[in-house]
C-alpha cells in the first residue's frame, strides 16, 4: 500500500564507470545476439477477454508449486478528481474491508496460505495474492466478491483508514525531508499536470474525502471492463479461464465493448515549449541537489523501439563501467546520481537526472563541468563497449526476469494500464535487440542536445 512503490521501484542508481578499446566493444556487441536467445515472446503468455471485457492474461511458469495473480485497475491518482486527491488509494486501503463475505481480506487470505498486497501509482491500482496453486480458484471467488460487491457499511474502519493514510502522509511527507523535497520536486516540473501532486493526496484533500466519494470512485472505474486478470504460476492457461469465468463472468458491465474508460487528463505543458529554472535554499539540508528534466521520446506516439535506443543511451552513459560517471566521481564533484525515464506512462513525463553534491560544490560549479562534459559526449558518442554491455545486462535482466519470481512477471503486464497490449509485452526483447549503437547515440543527441526544460536547483545556503 505504500504510494511511493511506483517510484521506488523505477528510480535507478548510477555507481561507477571505466574505459576499454573501442575495437572490444565491436567483439562484444557482436557476442550479444550469439550468446542470447533470439527471443520472439518474453514470457509466451496466453490471453482471453471474457464477455463483460475482463481481460485474462496467463503466463505458465512450473519452476514452483505457487501461483501469483494480480486484479489490475486501470485507475490511479492521476485520475483522481482534484479536490479529492488520494481518492484512488484511499479505496485501495479501504478494498481490504469492504466486502460483507470478507471483512477482512488480508486474514481471509492467509486463511489460505496465502498473502495479499496492493498498490497505487498515478496511472493504475494494483491488488496481489499469492497462494498454494490449489487454493487459485477460491482466490478468484474472494476478488469477484470485493469487484462486485464492495461496501463501506462501517463508519469506524472508513475513519480509522482515513486517519492512517493521512498520518502516513505526515510521515513520509511533511516530517520527511527527503518527501518534501520529491515533493517540490514533483510539482516543480509537472505544475498543471496530476503528475506533479502525490499519489498519496495532500493534507486538505485526505480530509476531504467522504465515504460517498470513495463509493462513487468504485462504482465508476473498479468494472470488468477496466480491469486486468493476471496469473503467473504453476497453472495451464484454459483452467485458469474455466476458473476465471465461473468466478468474474456474471459480473456485470455497464459497457462491455468499451476496454477502459475514457481517462481526461490535461497537458503537461512541461513537456511542450515551456522551460523553466527554479533556485531554492533549503534551510534543512546540508548539501545541493541539482535535477535536470528533459523531453524524451513515448511509446505510444513514437514506438518502443525509440524508447528502448534512448534508454540503453542513458544507460551506456550513467550506468556503471562508464567514464562519465567516473570523470565526476574522481573530481569528487557528485555524491550520488540518478534518473527516471517516463516514456512508458500513461501520459508523456519528463525525463529526470537528479544529482547530489558535496558540500564543497555548488550547482554553478557543477552545471558548468556537466553540460560541457554531455556535448562532448553528443559531439563523439557514447563508448561503444560501454552500449554493447549495457544492452547485454539490461536484455538479461528483462529477458530473465522469470527467476526473480511470479511476481515480477505479473509486475511487467501492469502497464497494461497505461495503454500497452499483451503483443508489446512479448515483444519487449525483440525491440532490445533491434536497438543499435547509432539510435541509441542518435537518441541522446535529439533530446540531451536542448536545454533542459526543468532546471532545479537546492541549495542550503544562496549560491555566492
Amino acid at each position: 500500500m505504500n504510494p511511493f512503490k511506483f517510484i521506488l521501484s523505477t528510480v535507478i542508481v548510477l555507481l561507477g564507470f571505466c574505459s576499454c578499446e573501442k575495437e572490444s566493444g565491436k567483439q562484444e556487441s557482436t557476442a550479444l545476439k550469439s550468446e542470447m536467445p533470439e527471443i520472439k515472446r518474453l514470457f509466451g503468455s496466453q490471453t482471453k477477454t471474457l464477455s463483460n471485457g475482463l481481460q485474462i492474461v496467463v503466463v505458465e511458469e512450473h519452476s514452483v508449486p505457487r501461483v501469483s495473480m494480480s486484479v489490475l485497475y486501470k485507475v490511479g491518482a492521476a485520475d483522481d478528481p482534484a479536490h479529492i486527491m488520494g481518492v484512488s488509494h484511499m479505496l485501495e486501503h479501504l478494498f481490504f474491508y469492504g466486502s460483507s463475505k470478507y471483512p477482512d481480506f488480508t486474514r481471509a487470505v492467509g486463511k489460505l496460505g496465502g498473502v495479499a498486497e496492493a498498490y497505487t501509482d498515478y496511472d493504475c491500482t494494483v491488488f496481489n495474492i499469492d497462494c498454494p496453486v490449489e487454493k487459485l480458484g477460491v482466490a478468484f471467488a474472494m476478488e469477484a466478491d470485493r469487484m462486485a460487491n464492495f461496501c463501506l457499511k462501517d463508519d469506524q474502519v472508513f475513519e480509522r483508514e482515513k486517519k492512517v493514510i493521512h498520518e502516513e502522509r505526515l510521515t513520509r511527507v511533511e516530517n520527511s525531508m527527503h518527501g518534501l523535497l520529491h515533493e517540490f520536486i514533483q510539482n516543480a516540473i509537472s505544475p498543471q499536470h496530476p503528475y506533479g501532486k502525490l499519489v498519496i493526496g495532500q493534507p486538505h484533500t485526505l480530509l476531504a474525502i467522504s465515504k460517498d466519494d470513495v463509493m462513487a470512485h468504485y462504482k465508476k472505474w473498479y468494472k470488468p471492463h477496466n480491469a486486468v486478470l493476471i496469473v503467473v504460476g504453476d497453472v495451464k492457461a484454459e483452467g485458469v479461464f474455466g476458473e476465471a469465468e465461473r468466478a468474474f463472468g456474471g459480473i456485470p458491465s455497464e459497457d462491455a465493448s468499451a476496454s477502459s474508460l475514457e481517462r481526461v487528463r490535461v497537458k503537461n505543458s512541461m513537456t511542450e515549449n515551456v522551460h523553466q529554472k527554479i533556485q531554492c535554499t533549503w534551510a534543512n539540508i546540508e548539501s545541493a541537489r541539482v535535477v535536470l528534466c528533459y523531453n524524451t521520446p513515448h511509446f505510444k506516439k513514437d514506438g518502443k523501439r525509440k524508447c528502448f535506443a534512448l534508454l540503453l543511451g542513458l544507460r551506456a552513459l550513467l550506468e556503471p563501467s562508464c567514464d562519465f560517471y567516473t570523470y565526476f566521481e574522481d573530481k569528487k564533484f557528485i555524491s550520488n546520481l540518478t534518473f527516471f525515464c517516463g516514456f512508458a506512462a500513461f501520459d508523456p513525463e519528463l525525463l529526470r537526472i537528479q544529482v547530489d553534491l558535496p558540500k564543497t560544490i555548488t550547482p554553478k560549479v557543477f552545471l558548468k563541468e556537466f553540460f560541457a562534459k554531455i556535448e562532448q559526449i553528443l559531439k563523439n558518442g557514447v563508448k561503444p563497449e560501454d552500449f554493447a554491455r549495457e544492452k547485454k545486462l539490461y536484455l538479461i535482466n528483462v529477458a530473465y526476469k522469470e527467476t526473480d519470481g511470479h511476481r515480477k512477471i505479473c509486475d511487467c503486464f501492469t502497464c497494461l494500464a497505461r495503454g500497452d497490449t499483451v503483443e508489446g509485452v512479448e515483444a519487449s526483447c525483440e525491440d532490445l535487440l533491434s536497438v543499435t549503437e547509432e539510435q541509441a547515440n542518435a537518441a541522446l543527441k535529439e533530446f540531451l542536445g536542448k536545454k533542459p526544460r526543468a532546471l532545479v536547483k537546492m541549495s542550503p545556503e544562496s549560491e555566492r
